[in-house]
């Protein structure tokens, strides 16, 4: 969390918007800025899914974090990714606590037919190709 924290800090203080050469790039900078920033948020969110075996990326607080990026899970098909209903004895064993009623988080990732990548490394990939950006166009002042 602090080093997310420091970077969307670095991100947002010391990477220039180019208003001054134009009003068009310093736009697209301050958006760039602003995904750069989301991308960290969607990168902890991936990262809590993929320690919990969930290997599916239509989860409500990621989806909308990722849906415009070319993820391997993205591209999987994700109704053999969904968790089937289970039946009301399996409901009540793990209700009850009954350690053999429990389903094994892995399943899911083991019946998936497609490759299912790693979310977190990949936005780490994304994150990474707008660092190269920035130090290529100069923009970002770091004394």
């Amino acid at each position: 969390m602090l080093s997310s924290r420091n970077l969307a800090r670095l991100i947002w203080v010391h990477v220039e918007e180019r208003h001054s050469e134009s009003e068009e790039l310093g736009k697209r900078d301050l958006l760039a800025k602003l995904s750069a920033i989301n991308l960290l948020n969607a990168f902890s969110v991936a990262l809590k899914h993929r320690l919990r075996f969930e290997p599916a990326i239509e989860y409500p607080d990621l989806e909308p974090l990722v849906a415009h990026l070319d993820l391997m899970a993205g591209t999987a098909d994700q109704v053999a990714l969904r968790k089937k209903k289970q039946t009301p004895w399996k409901s009540a064993g793990e209700y009850l606590g009954v350690s053999f009623a429990e389903s094994n988080p892995r399943k899911l990732i083991k019946r998936a037919n497609d490759n299912l990548g790693n979310p977190p490394a990949e936005i780490l990939t994304y994150l990474s190709a707008y660092m190269e950006h920035v130090i290529q166009e100069k923009t970002m002042n770091v004394p």
